[in-house]
């Protein structure tokens, strides 16, 4: 990309999650370098995956509209501080858009990057793909299904695709060839702790992230029997996905969900 470029990004929801944190880091650090960059952060994300591809109208009201009246309390996005940090005049913005933004909001943008097929499926007529910048983070069809379609979707995409691990390289080589791996770097807040951290301390608490219903038995399977040597070992199990906790208790009773 050439100087004094202006970039938009996509972010998949307002949560607190990784994603979005992701999405947060980026656009500092492209302000940072001196460009305008502007970040979507959609009121009313994933119908796409629940209403378009499922036809769970209900369930998916059900996730979204807590996620909507979280957005109009807080009115602001939710890594906010992350962008503040890039300074005022570096160019860092926000807007709120109900579903995706409009083909007049991106009339001025150079580039944009996406996190999710959702976001492909949105702007592939709406912006040239040749300019769009996909940031694939894990292959959504774990969580979403539809493994045949999202395949295609990444097959067919015009413009740079780029993955966060060498892993998820290996997953979608069949049809996405060499793709550049941009690992994900690790939060400051984490790092700051290192010193802290002693790996070979005691622990009784394992938190698992549940990533989606596959990986999650996996990983359940293994902390069951750990269990069954170590019983006071207590579990906390995260699920940052929308609707995706559905199988932890039945997986590991008692556990904490978060």
């Amino acid at each position: 990309m050439s100087d004094n470029l202006s970039v938009g990004l996509i972010s998949a929801s307002n949560l607190r999650v990784g994603g979005t944190k992701l999405v947060a880091m980026a656009a500092g650090d492209l302000a940072r370098a001196g460009h305008d960059v502007k970040v979507f952060i959609p009121l009313l994300p994933w119908y796409y995956y629940f209403v378009s591809l499922s036809k769970h109208p209900l369930r998916w009201l059900k996730y979204v509209l807590p996620h909507l009246f979280g957005c109009i309390r807080e009115r602001r996005f939710s890594f906010q501080e992350m962008l503040d940090g890039a300074g005022s005049q570096a160019g860092a913005d926000t807007k709120f858009v109900l579903r995706k933004a409009s083909a007049n909001q991106l009339r001025k943008m150079s580039h944009l990057i996406l996190v999710s097929v959702e976001q492909m499926v949105y702007y592939r007529d709406r912006f040239p793909q040749e300019k769009q910048i996909y940031l694939l983070l894990h292959p959504e069809e774990r969580v979403h299904g539809n493994g045949e379609l999202f395949t295609e979707l990444r097959r067919s995409f015009r413009g740079k695709t780029l993955v966060t691990s060498p892993v998820i390289a290996r997953e979608v080589a069949d049809h996405i060839a060499d793709p550049a791996v941009v690992p994900i770097p690790v939060s400051p807040l984490l790092w700051e702790q290192r010193s802290h951290f002693d790996p070979k301390g005691k622990r009784s608490d394992i938190l698992l992230s549940w990533k989606d219903q596959a990986h999650g038995a996996a990983g359940s399977e293994i902390i069951r029997a750990l269990m069954a040597i170590r019983p006071e070992t207590t579990v906390t199990v995260w699920c940052a996905v929308p609707g995706i906790s559905s199988g932890v208790e039945e997986a590991l009773p008692g556990a904490i969900v978060v």
